[in-house]
């Protein structure tokens, strides 16, 4: 009896089916997968957002701008960075000595605006150019920069066309001349702003003045001015305000052409800055 019953037990049609536990994990897994997907792609994906505030804590300004791939000041030694480019719209203000100017002050501002165009390798590219209506500039030049530590240098070699023209006495007077203005910068950062030092060389190329059908020119490489600027570059959203002095030493008729001084003697003038650079 017993050995019936554990035949009819033991028979196949009497037993139930195994669970089969590999088909359903492959049935349950495409499942799980679409559930989960986009929080898994989310954790997957390479993150792309911009730096945090906090993950830029000790990084200069300079390395901020680089970071965010911004042009960076024009003035400070820096520059403005590789294939960035920044221009500047501004006012210059010539305090000249009395002796030249008869006991009158020029109150007169001059308008000026310049080009900086960055390339790779600390090289650069400078164009500037200034307006009064006796004495107009243009200069074009290239200038390299390095950086040592927290202080940046630089070299500049433009090459520049001056021209004006005055009325006096019924007659017109006209002048024009070629220069060449090698310099020198240092500059640091400074709670924000950049400081710049700037010392340049004005060598006069070629000088003629012309006063109906007489004339006085001037021709060879002679040193007529030597100037020396502190600016400061304040930071205004992406943008920058330039504001500074600069003390020139120059012969007289570099000063105010239509002096038409002859004296050796250098004259010691100031000029005040002020610019926004785009």
């Amino acid at each position: 009896m017993c050995q019936h019953q554990h035949s009819v037990c033991s028979h196949p049609t009497n037993r139930r089916p195994k669970p089969r536990l590999g088909l359903t994990l492959v049935c349950a897994l495409p499942l799980l997968l679409l559930l989960q997907g986009p929080s898994a792609l989310a954790e997957q994906a390479p993150q792309t957002e911009a730096p945090r505030a906090e993950d830029c804590e000790g990084q200069s300004r300079l390395e901020s701008f680089a970071l965010h791939d911004d042009p960076g000041p024009m003035q400070h030694p820096a520059g403005t960075g590789p294939w960035q480019w920044r221009w500047s719209l501004g006012l210059e203000l010539e305090l000249l000595p009395l002796v030249l100017m008869e006991s009158e002050w020029r109150y007169f501002p001059r308008l000026s605006t310049a080009v900086e165009w960055g390339l790779p390798w600390g090289f650069g590219l400078e164009a500037e150019a200034s307006v009064l209506l006796v004495d107009n500039r243009f200069a074009l030049g290239p200038s390299w920069s390095i950086d040592t530590g927290p202080v940046s240098w630089a070299l500049r070699w433009p090459l520049g066309v001056h021209f004006g023209w005055v009325g006096v006495a019924a007659f017109d007077v006209l002048a024009w001349g070629l220069y060449n203005e090698p310099g020198l910068s240092v500059g640091v950062e400074l709670d924000g702003s950049f400081l710049s030092l700037n010392v340049d060389v004005r060598l006069a190329v070629f000088q003629q003045q012309t006063l109906a059908d007489w004339s006085i020119s001037k021709s060879g490489y002679v040193w007529t001015a030597l100037d020396s600027g502190l600016f400061v570059e304040s930071p205004l959203g992406d943008d920058f305000i330039l504001y500074g002095v600069e003390l020139s030493y120059s012969e007289p008729d570099e000063l105010l052409w239509f002096a038409f001084s002859d004296s050796p003697e250098k004259l010691l003038a100031t000029r005040l800055r002020v610019a926004y650079e785009f």
